[in-house]
């Protein structure tokens, strides 16, 4: 066997063996940072958050009660990712004609940038996401008695 298999099966055991032990670790660390972080954060900084929160949550308390609306939203999520899985097999045939690898060739950084629709479909993809998540989690909490 070659020198770099064997260092790389033994480098994956033991990342596989320690992850585990020191995960709980490091999750300790970033809770206590963020409880810090929390509590220490000035209030004005802390009520431009809360507003932005508040701003959604009505958003979503508006929409719940329309059926039509809720059904818009969900439809405006299946958009995005199918809009998003489209700019990846555009760029997988670009990549796998040639085009995009003589412009990664050429220049790497300018290549990236041409790359960038990927993430901003992503991007709207999963705040639409989250947005109709959020929105079916609500619409459970609906009244059907005054």
């Amino acid at each position: 066997m070659d020198n770099d298999v064997i260092v790389g099966l033994v480098g994956s055991a033991l990342l596989a063996y320690l992850v585990p032990k020191v995960a709980p670790h490091i999750d300790l660390l970033i809770r206590t940072i963020s409880n810090f972080l929390v509590r220490d954060v000035p209030s004005s900084v802390k009520g431009i958050f809360r507003k932005r929160r508040l701003k959604r949550l009505r958003v979503i308390l508006e929409i719940r009660f329309n059926d039509d609306a809720v059904m818009f939203q969900m439809m405006k999520t299946h958009t995005y990712f199918l809009l998003f899985w489209g700019a990846i097999g555009f760029y997988l045939i670009l990549l796998f004609l040639g085009p995009l690898v003589s412009l990664i060739e050429a220049n790497s950084t300018l290549a990236m940038f041409c790359v960038l629709p990927i993430y901003v479909a992503e991007y709207f993809w999963l705040v639409e996401s989250r947005k109709v998540k959020n929105l079916v989690k609500m619409r459970g909490y609906k009244r059907i008695t005054k």
